[in-house]
C-alpha cells in the first residue's frame, strides 16, 4: 500500500485523468473489415471438438451449483479464433482455446455453498483442472 501521503498525492490528481483526450485509432469500417478477416481463420474439428470437452468437463465438476452453457463454447470458438488472427495464423490451435479459456468461463460458473472458500474450488482453478484433464488433439 503507498504511503499517505502518496495517497494524497493520488487523490489530488484524480481529475487529472479525466481531462485526457484519447484520439481515434480506427474507424467503425475498419473495425468490422478486421473482424470478418477473423472469421476466416480457421478452427479445425479437433478444436472444436477439444473446445467441447474442456466445456463439458467443467459442467460436470460437482462443486458447480451454476455451470457454464451452450454461450462458453461459442465464445471459446470465436476467442480461440480471435487470438490465432491476432497472431497472425490462419489457423487456431489448442492452446488459443486454453488462453482464452478462463476469461471465457469463469463468470460463466457458480460455486454450491459448501465450496465457497476453497481453493481448489475456485471457479478460475475448475477451469486449470479440466484443461489440465481434457487430452489436447494431436493434429
Amino acid at each position: 500500500m503507498p504511503t499517505v501521503e502518496r495517497e494524497m498525492e493520488i487523490m489530488r490528481r484524480a481529475d487529472l485523468t479525466d481531462a485526457q483526450k484519447a484520439g481515434k485509432v480506427a474507424d467503425p469500417g475498419r473495425i468490422a473489415a478486421l473482424m470478418e478477416q477473423a472469421k476466416r481463420v480457421e478452427v479445425s474439428p479437433l478444436v472444436r471438438e477439444y473446445i467441447l470437452a474442456v466445456v463439458n468437463r467443467v459442467r460436470a465438476m460437482p462443486e458447480l451449483r451454476w455451470a457454464p452453457g451452450p454461450r462458453a463454447s461459442v465464445w471459446m470458438f470465436r476467442g480461440a479464433r480471435a487470438l490465432a488472427f491476432l497472431e497472425g495464423r490462419e489457423y487456431a490451435l489448442p492452446d488459443d482455446v486454453k488462453a482464452v479459456a478462463e476469461n471465457v468461463l469463469v463468470h460463466r460458473m457458480r460455486l454450491k455453498a459448501e465450496y465457497y472458500g476453497e481453493r481448489e474450488a475456485e471457479p478460475r482453478n475448475l477451469v486449470w483442472r479440466a484443461l489440465n484433464e481434457v487430452e489436447v488433439p494431436k493434429e
